[in-house]
């Protein structure tokens, strides 16, 4: 991660912030936090996607009046001027470009001026966040095939044949059907679950699949502290690698937007007592699926995401 990049954009975004929020104010405006992260989250996204898309300014936004009418008394020096200091950094939707505003960089600084507040919030590692995601996500999906044993015979032959640099399983584990035994077992040793399940997902029948994927559907993953939505970002990544291990003939970009905009749309819930922190919550989510969007398909990134995020 280019903590530089960070601290540097962090500072500005600072700054932005308080200016914007200052003006709203003195317009006699309520709820200026608020409007503050609505606004300036509207030009961030604006930033990101018309450096991928031909996007004029105007289709951002999206029939909202009352946002356009707070956008409106911001004066054209301070737009200017958010847009000018945009203009100094590079942007990108790959998380691979170190030396660009991404989304995860993005997503740090959120974090970084939320946790400034002193309101109780405060980081969470991405490491920590990562384990805790995938083990909950994969173990509460297979507390749902409880008495597949099917499931529990695949899981345990693609241990033993198929990865490299894991532990042995003892004599009594490699042949023992009970599920805790076998899943104590990888816990206990730190053993990746996400991609034993999604190796073991790539290799079942077209059936069971199906049945799978419908389970998956259902699945429901709420975080009661939603923050700046650093833990449903994640998990959107791991329900869409398990999504896609069980979906046939997926292999285009296109494909994985479509999953990952129902997984927002159907899978992932999160609440906040920080209004400003659930807006950029949703504007993390939806450049995590723009990021997969098709390129030069604008009539994608226009259209609306519902999401289950609540103050």
């Amino acid at each position: 991660m280019n903590y530089k990049l960070i601290n540097a954009f962090y500072k500005d975004y600072k700054k932005l912030r308080e200016e914007v929020k200052r003006t709203l104010e003195e317009e006699n405006q309520t709820n200026s936090d608020y409007y503050t992260s609505r606004i300036l989250d509207r030009l961030i996204i604006l930033k990101f996607i018309s450096n991928r898309f031909d996007i004029e300014s105007i289709e951002l936004r999206r029939n909202d009046t009352e946002l356009d009418e707070k956008q409106d008394l911001i004066p054209n020096h301070l737009l200017s001027k958010i847009i000018d200091t945009f203009a100094k950094y590079s942007w990108s939707l790959s998380t691979n470009s170190i030396d660009a505003i991404n989304p995860d960089v993005l997503g740090y600084v959120f974090e970084k001026y939320i946790n400034q507040k002193e309101n109780g919030a405060y980081y969470t590692s991405r490491d920590t966040i990562l384990y805790i995601i995938k083990n909950s996500i994969c173990l509460a999906f297979y507390n749902k095939l409880s008495n597949d044993d099917e499931l529990l015979k695949s899981l345990m032959m693609v241990y033993n044949s198929s990865l490299k640099n894991m532990p042995i399983v003892n004599d009594n584990l490699k042949f023992n059907k009970d599920k805790k035994g076998f899943i104590k077992f990888l816990l206990e040793n730190n053993i990746d679950i996400l991609n034993l399940m999604v190796i073991t997902f790539k290799t079942l029948d077209r059936d069971t699949k199906k049945k799978y994927l419908n389970l998956l559907s259902n699945l429901k993953i709420l975080d009661p502290t939603a923050g700046t939505g650093a833990f449903l970002v994640d998990a959107s990544e791991v329900l869409l690698k398990l999504n896609l291990a069980l979906t046939d003939n997926i292999d285009k970009i296109h494909g994985k937007y479509t999953i990952l905009r129902e997984i927002i749309e159907n899978n992932l819930y999160g609440v906040d007592i920080m209004e400003d922190a659930v807006e950029i919550a949703k504007v993390r989510l939806y450049l995590k699926a723009t990021e997969y969007s098709m390129d030069q398909d604008k009539s994608e990134v226009t259209q609306k995401i519902d999401f289950n995020l609540k103050v």
